[in-house]
């Protein structure tokens, strides 16, 4: 895998990976390929700034409300376990402090909604399609886990047209 980096204008920093050769621009995205069901899905990752979380959680809530996604947590490589599998996201918050804080992820049709918390973030980044679709958000804590947001159906929001 061949990475370069270079680094942006304040809109989060982004890496690329890439399998083959090639020249590559951009501010720390990285490339990565996905193999779900029988296609292949080329993403690249941006990471969000701290300073900017609260806003972009906030406005990803409210694109993303209703939609179909799978909660996962991941504690070093390959080991993803499912907290919730094909249920409608209702939001994620972020509240934050200084130097900690914590962000919860709300899923599901019942009121109280299902509840997770990641005490102590520290990355937030959005897995993003080749066309632009959003298809995972990552918070990773101070001790390396990871909650994983998967969409089942990444496309971008202007292409539902009022159907989650």
């Amino acid at each position: 895998m061949r990475r370069s980096t270079c680094h942006g204008s304040g809109e989060g920093q982004r890496s690329h990976s890439h399998a083959v050769r090639g020249h590559v621009t951009g501010c720390r995205e990285s490339l990565r390929i996905s193999l779900r069901a029988t296609h292949i899905r080329v993403m690249s990752s941006r990471t969000i700034d701290r300073q900017e979380w609260r806003a972009f959680v906030d406005a990803f809530s409210r694109r993303h409300d209703g939609w179909l996604v799978s909660v996962a947590f991941e504690r070093g490589a390959g080991n993803r376990h499912y907290l919730a599998r094909d249920v409608p996201l209702r939001g994620v918050i972020a509240k934050l402090n200084d130097h900690s804080g914590s962000m919860m992820v709300f899923t599901g049709d019942t009121v109280p909604h299902a509840t997770h918390s990641v005490k102590r973030p520290i990355s937030l980044a959005v897995e993003e399609t080749a066309e632009g679709a959003e298809a995972e958000l990552t918070i990773t804590d101070d001790r390396g886990a990871r909650t994983i947001i998967e969409f089942r159906s990444p496309m971008r929001p202007e292409l539902v047209d009022g159907v989650a």
